[in-house]
């Protein structure tokens, strides 16, 4: 590479502010370049670095921290005068080496020349004789020039006291400083008057100088700080503002990086122009941001605090996986629902959404449940939907669905965490899938003015669990169905409230329900309803209670606790019914492959409208209760005795009083009576003055010379007996 004519100097001016400053002039090492600041040397790799090394036109050194302001920067190169390269006898004679010693060469007379131009020369073609005497020849010499131009010595004379008088004195313009001659375009040597006078004024002249250059840097300074600011405070240039800064968090072990990529980890719908004071209209404002959010994945937009009205349907068509995330300010943060229509529409699966910590308000009439505030007619998955609030300013106002995923479509591992939506027609409209999570909350409707569904499993779901969840005022409160081809599987209710609504509970499908330690109070006609569609349909209700059913804000209707008029098993375990004012239990199915225990309850008060606690029939087991007369004075429990029945009730508390057809007539002594009863029975004798009880005709007992019974029989449905007695016994049945 050739070596151009380049000075090899650089000299610039510190604004405080800018680190890196170019140079003009080819470098073969960092180590050739000598940078001083004011006059002072920096050091390589600790003050500055060097970038451009081999560069022909130059490069850059960068300050590790930015030169002062009005500081003066010089970059001089100074290329060491030695060899580097041994050519050696017979070995490589290679271009690219040759080349660079030829360049240093060149290098060394350059930066020569540039320290030769700065000394004190006669100018070419001067003819004047430039050489000085030997040391001893100017010793205690001035040096002076001829009319020639040529340089001679001068030699002091005279008294050399009378002159140093006349040199102190003062006292007039020719004794003093008059004895003394001064030239400015002469050069004196160090120690001399002369010398003296002369660094004086060029002190003062480099002060004018200095200050005139100062004084220019200072007004370029104030223009790119001026520039600067303005850049830096520009919100029209994506390259301006943000983009200009940096940003660092003060803690140990952070890593600094552009303030735009801390800024951009969470875009404000206001970054699109949305403004959130109740009165403009934000639609076209948050439909840009959702649609920025959708040209890449792992985006959030942020919903500061305030008010935003939308008048049409936010459509967000995802990416998958779409990773999307809308996040409030918590209930400071309003979006109207002005629309009668979805608020945000999903076209396409959903995959990854996250929406939180915000508040959405119906401010127009909607009946179709179509018109929810996130509708999805293609399936969700793997979403969440945390401290989510959905009302109305008033019931004439109230919205119609807040989750609205359609029937067979995917709708797999969603949460509900603390969501409270007030709906009109169906709070929640669940697809086909699994895991869903409802984590407290509550659905509220307007029943019995309008008829709305809280949670309504549409078929093919499983694996849905509610913990904690309230639903009240509404037809039905939680209904599972199969609406499609495939029953849904398992739904779990654990420590759930249903309340006042039509049907607080219902299943109608093949599914497993579990309810644990749930609250089912006060329904118009049942509190829980299982109409299983098949004899694979199974519910287990595990403790809890089921409270006044007929007895709410709108009664008149069955007023029954739990109804059992399907197929399917049931199992009802610790459960508390009680102030039901029809049956606490009303089995209305009598087929043997409908098998149902209810075991361990308590049965308090119910029937208070006349009605009796409990009515079973078909293949049921009924143990180990505790049962207090109906409110109505009526018999605790009801039993169907038909030919199909079989019922297996033993070990309940309470349990005077069991209404059934017509028990067997007791005869009169000696005279035998049959079980016609249909149903095994146990008869107990007490008291009275017998002598003989015979079963079927055979003695079974004989009382030695008469006296008080005490005989249990048993007896199949068909067997005869036969007491022999002077005072008849007490007779009381008990059928299994």
């Amino acid at each position: 590479m050739t070596v151009p004519v380049q000075t090899p100097v650089s000299n610039h001016v510190g604004n405080g502010i800018t680190t890196s400053f170019p140079y003009a002039f080819r470098l073969l090492d960092a180590v050739d370049i000598t940078v001083t600041v004011d006059g002072v040397a920096k050091t390589l790799n600790i003050d500055y670095t060097v970038t451009g090394v081999g560069v022909e036109s130059g490069g850059a050194v960068v300050f590790a921290v930015a030169p002062a302001s009005l500081s003066a920067i010089a970059l001089i190169r100074q290329v060491p005068i030695n060899r580097l390269t041994d050519y050696q006898y017979s070995g490589d004679f290679q271009s690219p080496t040759v080349n660079n010693d030829f360049d240093r060469i060149v290098m060394m007379l350059q930066d020569s020349g540039l320290a030769l131009a700065n000394t004190i020369r006669l100018p070419p073609g001067d003819a004047a004789s430039g050489v000085l005497p030997d040391a001893a020849g100017r010793a205690l010499k001035g040096l002076a020039f001829d009319a020639e131009g040529d340089i001679f010595l001068t030699a002091a004379s005279g008294n050399a006291d009378v002159l140093a008088a006349a040199l102190g004195s003062n006292a007039t313009a020719a004794l003093g400083g008059g004895l003394v001659g001064y030239d400015g375009t002469k050069n004196y040597a160090a120690g001399t008057i002369g010398k003296g006078i002369k660094d004086a004024a060029a002190v003062g002249a480099q002060g004018i100088a200095d200050a005139a250059t100062a004084a220019a840097a200072a007004a370029a300074a104030n223009t790119n700080t001026n520039n600067y600011k303005a850049d830096v405070a520009s919100v029209a240039d994506a390259a301006k503002g943000a983009a200009l800064m940096g940003y660092k968090l003060n803690a140990t072990g952070t890593v600094g990086r552009a303030l735009t990529a801390k800024l951009l980890e969470r875009v404000s719908v206001k970054d699109f122009g949305a403004l959130g004071d109740g009165v403009a209209d934000d639609t076209a404002a948050i439909q840009s941001a959702v649609n920025w959010a959708q040209s890449a994945a792992n985006r959030e937009i942020h919903f500061p605090a305030g008010r935003y009205n939308v008048s049409s349907t936010i459509t967000v068509t995802p990416t998958f996986p779409g990773f999307l995330s809308f996040k409030g300010a918590g209930r400071a943060t309003t979006i109207v629902h002005a629309v009668v229509g979805p608020l945000f529409q999903f076209s396409g699966t959903m995959d990854y959404l996250t929406v939180s910590d915000l508040r959405i308000l119906s401010s127009t009439a909607k009946s179709n449940k179509l018109h929810a505030a996130f509708y999805f007619p293609d399936g969700n998955t793997h979403s969440d939907f945390v401290n989510v609030t959905y009302d109305s300013d008033s019931n004439a106002t109230m919205g119609a669905s807040f989750y609205y995923c359609e029937q067979d479509k995917t709708n797999d591992t969603v949460s509900f965490v603390n969501c409270i939506a007030i709906c009109r027609t169906c709070c929640y409209q669940i697809g086909a899938g699994s895991s869903i999570f409802w984590h407290g909350g509550r659905c509220i409707g307007q029943w019995p003015t309008v008829n709305g569904t809280g949670i309504l499993f549409t078929g093919g779901n499983g694996g849905c669990w509610m913990w904690a969840t309230d639903t009240i005022q509404l037809e039905y409160g939680v209904r599972v169905q199969r609406l499609t081809a495939t029953s849904n599987r398992e739904i779990f209710a654990v420590h759930a409230a249903f309340d006042s609504c039509r049907i607080n509970f219902s299943q109608e499908d093949q599914s497993y329900v579990s309810i644990l330690g749930c609250w089912a109070a006060s329904a118009k006609d049942y509190g829980i309803q299982f109409a299983g569609e098949s004899d694979a349909a199974i519910m287990t209700i595990s403790g809890g209670t089921v409270f006044n059913s007929g007895g709410g804000a709108v009664g008149g209707g069955a007023s029954i606790g739990l109804r059992y008029n399907g197929r399917g098993a049931l199992f009802c375990n610790g459960v508390v019914f009680r102030n039901n004012l029809g049956r606490a239990i009303y089995c209305e199915n009598d087929l043997p492959s409908v098998y149902g225990v209810i075991e361990n309850c308590q049965f308090r008060d119910n029937g208070a409208n006349g009605d009796y606690q409990v009515y079973l029939t078909g293949n049921k087991v009924f143990r180990n209760n505790y049962l207090n007369a109906a409110a109505s004075g009526a018999s605790a429990v009801q039993r169907d005795l038909t030919g199909r029945s079989r019922l297996r009730i033993s070990n309940n508390i309470g349990f005077q009083g069991i209404a059934l057809v017509t028990p067997p007539t007791f005869p009169a002594s000696g005279v035998a009576a049959t079980n016609d009863t249909g149903v095994a029975a146990t008869l107990y004798l007490r008291g009275g003055t017998a002598t003989s009880v015979q079963k079927n005709g055979n003695f079974i007992c004989d009382i030695v010379g008469g006296g008080n019974a005490n005989v249990n029989i048993r007896l199949r449905p068909g067997d005869t007996f036969t007491v022999n007695y002077t005072v008849a016994p007490s007779a009381t049945w008990d059928f299994e």
